[in-house]
């Protein structure tokens, strides 16, 4: 007769998900691949026999390992063990498959306020929300191709935007899903679409507001720091799916996709130092319709004024010697 009380096994994925609990009011239960065991574990790795769970005689939880060739790994102390105190909880994992034991005496975390336990994605869905940021990344780009297309209408400038971009959206979510599905063995395909085109649309309202304000105010600086932002934005990404696959060491991982957004920033910042000295940029890239200009054209007397004050500095540069790998402008007389 079981004189003790209930205690719970929890088995877990790679990530640490748990897969399966199973509650066990008994003295003692052996653990293993064998169908004689009181919980069957498929796991090749894992011996017929491995693991005994057991009350002693003052009460103690212990788990003991029956002389396998594997062995029983205690995650928290890192190391094999043979025999170990359950306490109000213990980790180990036999072969590939982690296993949580837990008495009933274990102390939960409080319930999470309903605004903090759900992602705002999650909230409404991912399938809803996959959707909805495709409508959205579809509008986004629609309109900031309408806005910068100064000739007759072409469909193919449309193309890029509400066909390829998709596309190679959906291929990277399908990418992300695998790996998902390998680890975890739940793909999450629709969160991962629902991250792809959320980036989608961040980065082309980043880059229409940016060329909104190079045309209306003649902001041209402002292109230098909209690649960086992006890097910025690329990092956030890839966080987000890696987040999306597992909660574990998500601190390590964000020093880890921060530390490689800052070298891709900064060897972005010496290829365009380099590219400057050669042919820095002063006039804004892309044209937009006329009535988005919001700042006035430069009077015609100013203009011709600042015209004629480069012709002593022009007469200066004719007269100097060509630099080495290059031409001055007295080589073209």
């Amino acid at each position: 007769m079981n004189t003790h009380p209930p205690f719970w096994i929890e088995i877990l994925d790679k990530s640490g998900t748990v897969t399966a609990r199973q509650r066990i009011q008994a003295d003692a239960i052996t653990l293993g691949r064998g169908y004689d065991n009181d919980l069957v574990i498929d796991d090749a790795f894992v011996a017929p026999a491995h693991l005994r769970i057991a009350f002693d005689t003052e009460g103690a939880l212990w788990l003991e390992d029956l002389g396998t060739q594997n062995g029983t790994f205690d995650v928290i102390r890192q190391a094999n063990v043979k025999r170990l105190l359950v306490g109000d909880e213990a980790s180990v994992r036999i072969g590939h498959t982690g296993l949580r034991i837990r008495r009933a005496s274990f102390e939960v975390a409080p319930a999470l306020p309903m605004a903090e336990a759900y992602a705002p994605l999650a909230a409404i869905g991912y399938g809803n929300a996959a959707l909805f940021m495709m409508a959205a990344f579809i509008t986004v780009v629609t309109l900031s191709t309408w806005l910068s297309q100064t000739s007759e209408f072409k469909l193919a400038g449309y193309l890029p935007g509400g066909v390829i971009f998709p596309l190679v959206a959906l291929g990277w979510a399908g990418i992300w899903t695998l790996i998902t599905r390998l680890v975890t063995a739940r793909g999450q395909f629709f969160r991962h679409v629902a991250i792809a085109f959320s980036f989608l649309v961040a980065l082309f309202v980043v880059d229409f507001v940016a060329d909104f304000a190079t045309y209306a105010f003649a902001w041209v600086a402002l292109q230098r720091w909209v690649p960086l932002l992006v890097w910025v934005m690329f990092g956030v990404l890839c966080f987000a799916h890696i987040r999306a696959i597992t909660p574990k060491h998500i601190r390590l991982v964000g020093g880890i996709v921060g530390t490689l957004v800052v070298v891709a920033i900064a060897v972005h910042v010496s290829l365009r130092a380099e590219s400057d000295r050669v042919q820095p940029q002063r006039i804004s890239a892309k044209l937009m319709p006329p009535f988005l200009l919001m700042k006035s054209p430069v009077a015609a007397e100013t203009f011709f004024k600042d015209t004629l004050a480069l012709k002593p500095k022009l007469d200066e540069e004719r007269k100097k010697e060509p630099s080495s790998g290059g031409a001055s402008m007295g080589d073209f007389d």
